[in-house]
């Protein structure tokens, strides 16, 4: 046995390796899908709202009829036109009767149709952030909603504008509007009142655009309440209390 190894002699120790954590942008990718994750979610969740009329009669989401209170003055003064004043003012009062069950209508129809999910679906897919962790885990119980308004509002109101004026073209609401505005017109040059010039489409895409991103924050602010319960594994890990360094990519989570 002279020459061989001694039985007793060790093999030298090897320090053990701790695991890395993920790179800075390997957290960033895990955020960014996370925040279109949570945006698909929540504007899925907004048309399921937005599909039910008893939505748009809430106080949150109700759509105000505009220009009434110009309607309100004109009847006023119309009322003492001598002979024709209590029919013209009885007659514009009747024609805005429906207006606000219209609007409620039309801002479901909206929602109703598939383009207004696509639309929002297909942008937000498209988004990215240099800054997506910081916007997911610190910026706010609306951030993510916040950041679409800020870098897609634009896009979002280029296509959302070809929907709205398709859908309005048919919607009972345009000639309920036309008709009213003829009657306040006509009232209106009895008694020199300026007419009404009013581009309604354009205020049915501000208003509902406007009530959308308000339901869409109520589901952001949702998941970042309950993130164990989020719909894909980057959101649960994103809007969680987990540091991003220990995040886990989708092949290992």
């Amino acid at each position: 046995m002279g020459c061989g190894a001694s039985n007793d002699q060790k093999p030298a120790k090897t320090q053990e390796e701790k695991p890395r954590g993920l790179t800075q942008a390997q957290q960033n990718e895990i955020a960014v899908q996370g925040l279109r994750d949570a945006l698909t979610w929540a504007i899925e969740q907004t048309m399921v709202m937005g599909k039910n009329i008893e939505t748009w009669s809430t106080p949150e989401y109700k759509i105000q009829v505009p220009c009434m209170d110009k309607v309100e003055k004109l009847k006023a003064k119309v009322a003492d036109v001598p002979l024709v004043g209590g029919t013209l003012s009885s007659s514009l009062e009747k024609a805005c009767e429906p207006f606000e069950d219209q609007f409620a209508n039309a801002a479901m129809t909206i929602c109703q149709d598939s383009r207004t999910q696509n639309t929002f679906v297909s942008i937000i897919q498209g988004l990215s952030a240099e800054n997506a962790v910081e916007l997911c885990k610190s910026g706010g119980v609306s951030a993510c909603v916040d950041y679409l308004k800020e870098y897609a509002k634009a896009l979002l109101h280029e296509q959302m504008t070809a929907i709205i004026n398709n859908i309005m073209d048919s919607h009972p609401l345009t000639n309920i509007w036309k008709n009213a505005v003829e009657k306040y017109n006509m009232a209106a040059g009895k008694v020199d009142i300026e007419p009404i010039d009013f581009n309604l489409n354009e205020y049915v895409l501000n208003q509902c655009m406007d009530k959308i991103y308000a339901m869409m924050m109520t589901k952001e602010k949702e998941i970042r309440a309950a993130p164990a319960n989020a719909v894909s594994w980057a959101v649960q890990q994103v809007f969680s209390g987990v540091d991003p360094a220990n995040w886990k990519q989708k092949s290992a989570a």
